[in-house]
């Protein structure tokens, strides 16, 4: 459908065409501004919807009705002249929901308002003009179009896998969950051989409530037990005593800002903590972060009977991660392999056959 224009615009008339490029750029407070020199002649039809539409975005709506109504009163106005300068109007409505959408970090639809916000006043190249132009200026301090590609589309599942130890974790899951992009943490250097083949993307660090370094105690028996918390008890079986456990130095990530970051990219996001007794404070961050909302499913092992955790405080703080997320308990030890026997390699091989496929 053609769209209704305006008559021909004379090239001398600077104003309106800068009316028209703050438009454009969404400059809103800019093109307010301009309203100081519009006088009342019929000719400015036009500049009083820019003007009309800045007011409205600012949320001036007096000053948007005073700015309507001289278009309203004007004696040349004709219909498609009102019908454009109510796209324009209704354009910035969208405008509106796309900052919301943004804020909220709902890309995909705040990227499908912006694009209807240009395409009900311009088409072809000046409609594309104003959606990368008011990507770069009003979005510009909002995650979703900082870290957004040009044009790439928003995925749709992610599984992450934090305390990925051998892998076992995204065979068992991948099993059940085809079509879903998977990525692991795991710090253990012992447990990366086991990744070569995986349908995953390796993070060789710990998740935690902070980024920077921390100081890990690896578990030498078959090295599940290994944690970030040094309360934590490496071998419940007490065989190898937490002060004869190896150390090492390793960087953590802060997990809530790493999904914040995924949820810029992931519609539906699933999160599995088998981190020893760090999950707790994970949760905890996540919660006063509000970054749980991200997180479709939850799965978990947890340690509170390992990190010396009264039951009564694991409970209240499940409870209120479950106000945002399902919860599931989690065990994928059946598909594992470190210091199994070669059964256990044959049928991995075989998955991964399955896999590749």
């Amino acid at each position: 459908m053609l769209l209704p224009t305006l008559p021909t615009i004379t090239s001398d008339d600077k104003q309106l065409q800068l009316a028209k490029t703050l438009w454009v750029e969404g400059d809103w407070e800019a093109l307010a501004a301009l309203s100081d020199e519009i006088d009342n002649k019929a000719r400015n039809i036009q500049f009083n919807a820019y003007i009309a539409a800045a007011f409205a975005q600012l949320g001036h709506r007096e000053k948007a009705e005073e700015y309507w109504q001289r278009i309203d009163q004007s004696e040349v106005l004709g219909k498609n002249d009102k019908l454009w300068c109510y796209r324009l109007l209704i354009s910035g409505v969208h405008n509106t929901l796309a900052r919301a959408r943004d804020i909220s970090y709902e890309t995909k639809q705040s990227y499908e308002h912006l694009q209807r916000a240009a395409s009900l006043v311009f088409t072809g190249p000046e409609q594309r003009l104003v959606v990368r132009i008011r990507k770069q200026t009003q979005f510009e301090h909002n995650y979703s179009y900082c870290y957004r590609k040009q044009d790439v589309d928003i995925k749709e599942n992610l599984f992450i896998d934090c305390g990925g130890y051998d892998g076992c974790s995204v065979i068992k899951f991948l099993l059940k969950n085809p079509g879903y992009d998977v990525v692991s943490f795991e710090a253990n250097p012992e447990l990366w051989k086991y990744y070569k083949k995986l349908p995953t993307q390796l993070v060789k660090k710990a998740v935690y409530d902070y980024d920077g370094i921390i100081e890990f105690t690896l578990d030498p028996i078959d090295a599940d037990g290994s944690s970030l918390i040094k309360e934590k008890i490496i071998d419940f079986n007490q065989k190898v005593k937490n002060e004869d456990c190896p150390k090492l130095q390793v960087e953590c990530i802060d997990l809530s800002k790493e999904i914040e970051s995924y949820s810029k990219i992931y519609k539906n996001i699933v999160l599995k903590l088998d981190v020893e007794g760090a999950e707790y404070a994970i949760l905890e961050k996540m919660l006063a972060d509000e970054t749980l909302k991200y997180i479709s499913h939850l799965y978990a092992e947890f340690h509170w009977n390992k990190i010396g955790m009264k039951k009564e405080k694991h409970d209240i703080l499940i409870e209120s991660v479950s106000r945002y997320v399902k919860v599931d308990s989690w065990d994928a030890q059946e598909f594992g392999v470190h210091k199994r026997d070669n059964a256990a390699f044959k049928r991995r091989s075989a998955i991964l056959a399955i896999f590749e496929s």
